[in-house]
């Protein structure tokens, strides 16, 4: 019988929204803590943008991915693929930090002020970033090779 989402599929499925979900959950913790410290708002606003940031990210994230690594393989297609790793996952890095931030500063204090949503976003960007500066690329490096042997059985 052929099945669209067999258990392999379904595997698969379930490992890339895990593994994003604690990657993402990790940067959205470190700028909703930009937002609001550890409140007693803090768990339930962290959830809630972490919920918006995943119906956002993972498509998102997709199609950053396949962007970064075309912008990557034209702007030096020569180097090693070591190299190519880092620069795609700082364009990563980059952009889904900006988009998150964006999405956690939205859900926690809104838009209608813009020089406190710029404030807010600033601070949750900076914040996250240096983390994501060494993630990112590190998963580049070490987790996504493995993780394309994976999805390709």
């Amino acid at each position: 019988m052929n099945k669209i989402l067999d258990n392999k599929t379904l595997k698969k499925i379930f490992v890339m929204i895990g593994m994003m979900s604690l990657i993402g959950g990790t940067f959205i913790a470190i700028m909703t803590y930009a937002n609001i410290g550890f409140s007693n708002k803090f768990f339930f606003t962290w959830y809630s943008s972490l919920f918006f940031a995943i119906l956002v990210m993972m498509p998102l994230g997709a199609i950053i991915m396949i962007i970064s690594n075309k912008i990557v393989k034209i702007s030096i297609p020569n180097q090693k693929e070591i190299l190519q790793n880092i620069a795609i996952g700082i364009l990563m890095a980059l952009s889904m930090e900006a988009i998150m931030a964006v999405v956690t500063t939205i859900n926690i204090h809104g838009y209608s002020d813009f020089n406190l949503f710029s404030s807010f976003w600033l601070k949750s960007y900076l914040l996250a970033l240096p983390f994501a500066l060494v993630m990112s690329p590190m998963m580049t490096i070490l987790v996504k090779p493995k993780l394309d042997a994976y999805l390709a059985k």
